[in-house]
């Protein structure tokens, strides 16, 4: 190896033969990565798992490295997820906790943010959902997600919450009530439009806040 370094000093087309391993981690780092954007936005298109074709004439990957970047299935959907995730808090518009605001209109935000990010992730998440229970990582992935939300919903009610006698009881019934699981019975088993399904939301929820 250090015959070979040497014997490539000051020779660049010595050199351009021999790339650096960084080099190499960081093309197949960028490969993944473009890899990871085309299967989701395909699915996000389609709403099903894209063949491998499309996969790599989308990614720009060849055929046969598609799949090379990821271990298991169970870690290319790891990978949708944290790519999703990264997209979510990009795209959207997420209110700040406000004293100021009655209590009655963050509930209207929290309930739109909701329902924006549910049909965004909508044809991922059903796919998701199929894989999950083989997939510990999958399970892991969804349980810190559910975390995070939690905490995003425990500050942004908060100032309305803050002595309520039973705010985390309210808390877990908005995390239910807004939650994709309850978002897809209303959309898809019950056939409801989104504004029909955001009706009946504000419904409930404003039930339990009794307002």
């Amino acid at each position: 190896m250090c015959l070979t370094l040497m014997h490539g000093i000051g020779n660049p087309m010595l050199m351009k033969e021999t790339p650096p391993i960084d080099g190499r981690r960081k093309r197949r780092v960028t490969n993944k990565l473009r890899t990871t954007e085309a299967i989701l936005d395909l699915i996000l298109e389609t709403g099903d798992v894209p063949s491998i074709e499309a996969m790599a004439e989308r990614s720009g990957v060849s055929r046969r490295s598609v799949f090379r970047f990821f271990n298991n299935k169970a870690e290319l959907y790891s990978e949708m997820h944290n790519l999703m995730l990264q997209r979510v808090r990009s795209r959207f518009s997420f209110p700040v906790p406000d004293p100021e605001r009655s209590l009655e209109e963050t509930v209207r935000l929290w309930i739109d943010l909701r329902i924006q990010i549910n049909e965004y992730i909508m044809p991922l998440r059903t796919l998701v959902e199929e894989k999950k229970r083989g997939s510990s990582l999958i399970q892991d992935r969804q349980k810190d997600a559910r975390q995070s939300e939690q905490q995003f919903i425990h500050d942004l009610f908060a100032p309305h919450l803050h002595d309520h006698p039973e705010q985390e009881r309210i808390q877990r019934l908005l995390l239910l009530n807004c939650s994709w699981n309850v978002w897809s019975v209303l959309r898809n088993d019950y056939g409801l439009s989104i504004e029909e399904s955001r009706i009946l939301l504000e419904k409930q929820i404003f039930t339990v806040l009794g307002i």
